[in-house]
């Protein structure tokens, strides 16, 4: 199966570091680049169908063009990438393409946002995440605007965040693996316990790292206490090249509410580089 990048731009102050940072990744990965835009489509209320079909023609149009125009600053070819220009939701647009039979990842751009704002408005990066059965990388705006830090922004240390409830989508993140071997240079599977739950969830990330050292230089660690989060958070940004990778995925209806809470607070916050395996 190829690999395929799906970029999703939306001409902000942050797309030429995502385009660059799309363009840097699927290099790596020998993936087929796609670039995605929604075009806003506005027209006057009382404007008749004919009308409403010319305006969006004309942002299409428009919108084709400054993605070409990316492309080509990026040093990419006519040939190197699709372009998929849409007024129709944006996730739906995206669910289509992953039905085209490739090994896609989707890359996104996330701004931060208070709780208030995410509880009322939610996110695009988030609704990605939690609906589409596939890898999503969401980067921080933060880290866009961050020249010297996007250009080192790829995964070379993964930290992969894990519970021994919800066993490692092995198939998902073996696929990711091939996709960036070249660049990759060190697996860390990580865990945060209470006391109970100890003995049984080092065994798992211990047993994850001793399979995956014959790849990757790989080891693991456990965290205790009660601020899990912020532990995790604290120990990824100690290293400027580390991206966090988490899965989606539940078996019971709490676990469900914290997982999901878990990664849209990360993705939300836009703290970290992120990685969500299906």
């Amino acid at each position: 199966m190829k690999n395929r990048l799906i970029a999703l731009i939306d001409f902000s102050a942050y797309s030429h570091a995502l385009a660059e940072l799309a363009t840097r990744w699927s290099e790596v990965s020998n993936a087929r680049l796609v670039f995605v835009h929604q075009v806003a489509g506005i027209f006057p209320a009382l404007a008749d169908e004919a009308t409403r079909q010319e305006i969006i023609r004309h942002e299409k149009d428009q919108a084709l063009e400054e993605l070409k125009t990316l492309a080509a600053e990026k040093g990419l070819k006519e040939d190197d990438v699709q372009y998929v220009v849409t007024e129709y939701y944006l996730l739906n647009t995206v669910r289509d393409l992953l039905k085209e039979g490739y090994n896609d990842v989707v890359l996104v751009g996330v701004r931060g946002a208070g709780m208030l704002r995410h509880l009322l408005m939610g996110n695009t990066a988030t609704t990605i995440v939690n609906e589409m059965a596939c890898t999503v990388v969401a980067v921080p705006d933060t880290l866009c605007a961050a020249s010297d830090a996007l250009c080192n922004l790829l995964p070379r240390r993964l930290v992969v965040a894990l519970s021994h409830r919800f066993p490692l989508n092995e198939k998902a993140f073996d696929d990711f693996l091939d996709q960036y071997r070249p660049v990759i240079t060190q697996l860390e599977f990580i865990s945060s316990v209470d006391d109970p739950e100890e003995e049984e969830m080092t065994q798992y990330v211990k047993s994850l790292a001793e399979k995956y050292h014959q790849q990757h230089p790989s080891t693991y660690r456990v965290f205790k206490g009660k601020e899990h989060f912020k532990q995790v958070k604290d120990y990824v940004r100690r290293d400027k090249d580390t991206i966090l990778m988490v899965q989606r995925g539940s078996r019971t209806l709490t676990d469900r509410l914290f997982r999901r809470f878990l990664v849209n607070d990360i993705v939300h916050e836009g703290s970290l580089p992120l990685v969500v395996l299906p």
